[in-house]
């Protein structure tokens, strides 16, 4: 959650509809973040969800978000090239085994 004056302030979403990159420009505005300790929402997804994240055109999607990250100084060239590697083997991977990853890496 958080402050809509906040988002605003930074003047909402800008070249991307990601909250990462929303939240790079709140950051650089000041503001600051806080991690809830608790689950509040339990995702629950079927095949597709699998499919949507993968592929040439959604890796190279993410590979421009990773760049602009970048530029805003949202991260630094480290974490870029840390970044597009595994997401970018995440978004090239059959659709099965990013299954299978997301399932059993990203989920506790």
């Amino acid at each position: 959650m958080y402050r809509k004056s906040a988002v605003l302030r930074v003047g909402g979403y800008h070249k991307f509809p990601e909250d990462y990159y929303l939240w790079g420009y709140m950051l650089k505005a000041g503001c600051k973040f806080y991690n809830i300790q608790e689950s509040l929402l339990y995702f629950r997804f079927s095949r597709n969800v699998f499919r949507r994240r993968g592929g040439w055109s959604y890796a190279m999607k993410e590979l421009a978000l990773q760049c602009e990250l970048l530029r805003i100084g949202y991260i630094n060239y480290r974490r870029f090239v840390l970044n597009v590697m595994i997401r970018f083997t995440t978004r090239m991977m059959p659709n099965r085994m990013r299954e299978i990853f997301y399932k059993r890496m990203l989920r506790k």
